[in-house]
């Protein structure tokens, strides 16, 4: 199967179908969405709870495999994130908390192909495959694959 829609919401089977989604929900944009990164733990496992705070833009997965935590968007040139006291675990309309998760940025323009412009957190529920966009902001960021790298 592969990307459907059912009312207000789209489904999907794979990781995959979170791009597919995008693809499809940015059709008439003059800026369409251009890399994506489907996040997979280093102990294979490709679900996770999220954990975020939309104010300070703090994003944690934690693997629900090997409970491996990783905050992402840190880098070796930034000050270490914090957890907020008030942060939120993502959930599906299900009521389900482990998601694939995928980042997929839109450039600048044509002329930047390989920017981010605009960051997109794709999430794809394991349980009744519902997906669609839980967070996005402008990172500004010129190298659109360096990016997703910090997921």
């Amino acid at each position: 199967m592969a990307l459907r829609h059912e009312g207000e919401y789209s489904y999907g089977d794979s990781a995959t179908d979170v791009w597919d989604y995008f693809v499809w929900r940015d059709r008439n944009s003059p800026e369409p969405v251009r890399h994506w990164r489907h996040v997979v733990c280093p102990c294979g496992s490709g679900a996770f709870v999220v954990d975020y705070d939309p104010d300070s833009q703090f994003l944690e997965r934690i693997c629900t495999g090997c409970e491996a935590e990783v905050v992402m968007f840190e880098h070796e040139y930034s000050t270490p994130k914090k957890r907020p006291n008030d942060t939120d675990l993502l959930e599906c309309i299900c009521g389900a908390d482990e998601f694939e998760v995928v980042g997929v940025t839109e450039p600048f323009g044509a002329d930047r192909p390989d920017s981010a412009r605009t960051f997109y957190l794709g999430l794809r529920c394991v349980v009744c495959g519902c997906l669609g966009c839980y967070a996005d902001w402008n990172p500004r960021y010129n190298d659109a694959e360096a990016y997703l790298a910090m997921m």
